[in-house]
């Protein structure tokens, strides 16, 4: 029977309503709506990548000035020990012996 094959062939999906009763009827959603959607993802993801770059950037200057803190760390010892050492060097450049010139008359 013909009958008996048509109501086989319906989807059990499309005999649900898409909105239970007593709701506002489902807004059409037409190319209108759905280039909204697409300009909105755009420009999250936009921001999103705006606010990553800008993240990696202030992540790459702070290793940076961590690098840079470090090395100064490492060479303060080294530095301070090197300012009485050419004191040292200086004031024994200073004292040096010089030659007596002897007056002739």
């Amino acid at each position: 029977p013909p009958a008996a094959d048509a109501k086989a062939t319906v989807s059990p999906v499309a005999a649900v309503p898409d909105a239970p009763a007593g709701d506002a009827p489902p807004v059409p959603e037409g190319p209108e709506v759905e280039i909204a959607k697409l300009k909105e993802r755009l420009l999250r993801t936009a921001a999103d990548f705006d606010n990553f770059r800008k993240r990696s950037r202030r992540d790459v200057a702070d290793a940076e000035r961590r690098v840079q803190e470090d090395l100064l760390r490492s060479l303060l010892p080294t530095l301070s020990m090197a300012s009485p050492i050419r004191q040292i060097e200086c004031c024994k450049a200073d004292s040096s012996p010089t030659p007596m010139h002897t007056a002739t008359a």
